[in-house]
């Protein structure tokens, strides 16, 4: 058993902390600047055909409202990517069905598009293509209000 200086100096360089990861590591920063919809839907951006629209709901979640077929609700955000690295996304899908994509592109699922479903915690992961990277929620098919929240995306390490 080793004791002493050289003991603590060890036991110092591996602590753990339980807020900054596995042994002093880092974790890798949230990049949807407003994924949890706490007091507002700031950093995000409406997509939406005709009357579809998105707003903050008072649950602290998007609320995402489709009218008709030609008035759906549709709302995106960016973030900065680097081609070729990976990442993981997660997101919860509440009341009301909802569509999670993430592509190149606003509205645009070509690295990932989730079920048209409620009630799920949807997770992935991807591969970067391009420098800016966009999650887009729609209500596609269903007449009325999809609420969801705690959208996430972390680079992996």
């Amino acid at each position: 058993m080793i004791t002493g200086p050289i003991a603590r100096a060890i036991t110092r360089s591996i602590s753990f902390s339980p807020t900054a990861g596995k042994y002093g590591a880092t974790p890798d920063p949230e990049l949807i600047s407003n994924g949890t919809f706490n007091a507002d839907i700031i950093g995000w951006s409406s997509h939406s055909t005709g009357t579809g629209s998105i707003a903050w709901d008072a649950s602290g979640a998007m609320a995402v409202t489709t009218v008709d077929s030609s008035n759906r609700g549709a709302a995106n955000t960016s973030f900065d990517t680097v081609i070729g690295q990976e990442y993981s996304f997660s997101g919860r899908q509440g009341t009301g069905n909802s569509i999670f994509q993430i592509g190149n592109s606003a509205g645009n699922g070509a690295l990932f598009q989730s079920g048209n479903t409620d009630s799920q915690v949807i997770t992935t992961t991807f591969t970067a293509t391009a420098t800016t990277t966009y999650v887009s929620v729609l209500n596609f098919n269903t007449i009325g209000v999809a609420l969801v929240d705690d959208i996430s995306v972390k680079a992996i390490s």
